[in-house]
């Protein structure tokens, strides 16, 4: 995890209740976040995405990794990259402007589906 300015990190931590709110609509999914660096749900042992869904026996269904202006980087497309390799659907959100950097950085990653957020008098709002 990318050490964030504290206006940033907040912004990062809405933005994943909110996409994990979306997980939850669907009732066969049991929905978990790691919000400010916490570590409540683990992947592969030792990876805490920002949102992990399973289903109701446990089993990995998603991950999700949630990124910020400044964190669109070289380094933190390491991370995707073992993200997409877990072999379940790996989302990465990021801000609307910085749509086009995540696809430049992650060209050479498979299994990785990339949707915007913005904000708009507050609220969340995302689009793929």
């Amino acid at each position: 995890m990318t050490n964030r300015n504290p206006q940033k990190q907040s912004e990062h931590d809405k933005v994943a209740e909110a996409s994990a709110r979306t997980w939850r609509r669907n009732q066969d999914n049991v929905v978990y976040t790691n919000p400010n660096g916490q570590q409540n749900f683990s992947v592969g042992g030792d990876h805490f995405p920002d949102v992990v869904a399973t289903d109701r026996n446990n089993r990995l269904v998603a991950v999700e990794e949630i990124e910020t202006e400044d964190t669109v980087t070289i380094e933190e497309s390491k991370q995707w990259k073992e993200y997409a390799g877990l072999g379940v659907k790996f989302n990465l959100v990021v801000p609307k402007e910085k749509t086009k950097d995540a696809f430049d950085l992650s060209r050479s990653i498979g299994n990785i589906n990339i949707q915007g957020y913005y904000l708009e008098n507050g609220e969340v709002r995302f689009y793929t």
